[in-house]
């Protein structure tokens, strides 16, 4: 590790060019999916439009004006559109280096650049083209500069942390788990950063009175109960830990660790070295666990207890391990053992390809050839953007005619199967049914009593491809 040190410099650089060559080696063969093609979408409108959507929208609008800049230069395919996201991530990681070895130490820079590298979670949302991976970078800016402004209190720092925070809430409202995060960790320092703690409270005031517009869309927009998210309960909160941490094993291990350098501060302190700052580790421990313990609580009246919406809080986990590992005093051998311990259950589960859930690049390229006696019905209804980039990208950016166009050649979405009686589907030879996420024996059924017959069915993880053939007996 030491020798590492020397050459910390080279190791960033190291890790920023695996970054890029593990998040784009399988980049290409990755689908859009769920809410990418209507960030995509919706990224190809004005300004305007942008803003006029996001009013009645429960999701801020500040990701797709970036997304629209940058869809703008680089085009609208799903590989440039995941560029963004990429980029994010990787600098990302350049934050956190950045950050552990100005306010930690380099052994904990490296540790947790390395962490960072191998989490499955930041990998897999590396790749969405959703606010996540975005959202996570600024969050990383917005804690240096906390921390800079807790070091070092002066007005520059406070009208950036203002400006960056304000920000961090138009990217994704659940950010707000991060100011409160930091007003804890400036309260813990007040009276060893009296000023400091002042200046926070100055700007986040500054924060809410920027934001205070947009609270009324907000509430507006804000999602009920009666949504798909369910209430959150234990064995979820434990899922949750073993996806941040990439395993069960190394949710045990990284828990040992940080209690045990705990334990260690309060009967042995001599076993730790010069780096050991109390109000430092729990500064970095209130940075993982607030978010995901008030999320939780949350979650229980208005559900939104879901990994994405958390991601942020791997960023603090990888930091917060990564210190407890640098700040134990012992000889090489037993430090090597440790990392071992530790690298090993984090990273023997980690996967460079990350597959998706849905897979409309496989299943919608072979219907461009479709006869004219062929029909295509999709379901659940709003999927029809995601079906439409790969079935005519020209439909995909026509947004506002993009239903209309599908329809004319016999292409259809729906949610309800009872909805085929009222299409004259007796024209049709041929019908391919797909489903994503849902049923499909209802269907089936339907098509049954019009006397269709099913030829094939395929399944790609959550989506169903069937082909039925009418019979004329």
């Amino acid at each position: 590790m030491n020798n590492i040190a020397k050459h910390f410099n080279w190791f960033i650089l190291l890790v920023l060019v695996l970054h890029i060559v593990l998040k784009l080696a399988f980049i290409s063969q990755e689908t859009l999916y769920t809410d990418e093609p209507y960030s995509l979408s919706i990224a190809q409108q004005s300004f305007q439009e942008i803003y006029a959507q996001s009013l009645q929208d429960s999701n801020p609008p500040l990701y797709l004006f970036l997304l629209h800049i940058w869809v703008t230069l680089f085009g609208v395919s799903a590989m440039a559109a995941k560029l963004f996201s990429v980029l994010a991530s990787v600098a990302t990681g350049l934050m956190i280096a950045l950050f552990a070895k100005k306010f930690c130490n380099i052994p904990t820079a490296i540790f947790a650049s390395i962490l960072y590298l191998g989490s499955n979670v930041q990998l897999y949302y590396s790749h969405e083209i959703r606010t996540y991976a975005v959202l996570g970078f600024f969050i990383m800016l917005s804690m240096y500069v906390f921390f800079s402004l807790l070091r070092s209190p002066n007005k520059r720092f406070l009208i950036l942390l203002a400006l960056i925070n304000v920000a961090l809430l138009l990217f994704h409202y659940t950010s707000i788990y991060v100011h409160i995060a930091q007003g804890i960790i400036a309260l813990l320092h007040f009276r060893t950063h009296t000023k400091a703690f002042w200046y926070y409270c100055i700007s986040q005031i500054i924060s809410c009175i920027l934001f205070f517009p947009w609270i009324l869309t907000v509430f507006q927009n804000a999602p009920s109960n009666a949504g798909w998210i369910k209430s959150p309960n234990w064995g979820d909160f434990v899922n949750i830990l073993i996806v941040l941490s990439n395993s069960k094993a190394a949710v045990v291990v990284f828990a040992l660790l940080c209690l045990g350098v705990l334990y260690v501060a309060i009967q042995k302190p001599h076993m730790l070295n010069s780096s050991w700052n109390i109000k430092q580790f729990l500064s970095l421990a209130i940075w993982f666990i607030v978010p995901l313990v008030l999320n939780y609580i949350i979650s229980q009246f208005s559900p939104q207890f879901l990994i994405r919406t958390l991601l942020f809080t791997n960023l603090g986990l990888c930091i917060l391990v990564g210190y407890a590992f640098s700040v134990l005093k012992v000889g090489k051998y037993i430090q090597y053992t440790v990392a071992g311990v530790v690298g090993i259950s984090y990273l023997y589960s980690f996967s460079v390809y990350q597959p998706r859930p849905e897979q409309w690049n496989k299943v919608v390229p072979p219907l461009t050839q479709k006869s004219e006696s062929t029909a295509v019905f999709v379901s659940p209804w709003y999927t029809y953007r995601a079906f439409a980039y790969y079935y005519n990208i020209d439909y995909f950016k026509n947004h506002t005619r993009t239903l209309e166009l599908l329809s004319a050649e016999h292409v259809h979405f729906l949610d309800n199967p009872q909805t085929l009686d009222s299409i004259q589907i007796v024209q049709f030879d041929t019908i391919h049914i797909i489903t994503c996420r849902g049923p499909m024996e209802q269907f089936d059924s339907v098509l049954t009593s019009f006397r269709y017959k099913q030829l094939h069915h395929s399944q790609y993880w959550d989506m169903k491809n069937a082909i039925y053939v009418r019979s004329h007996q």
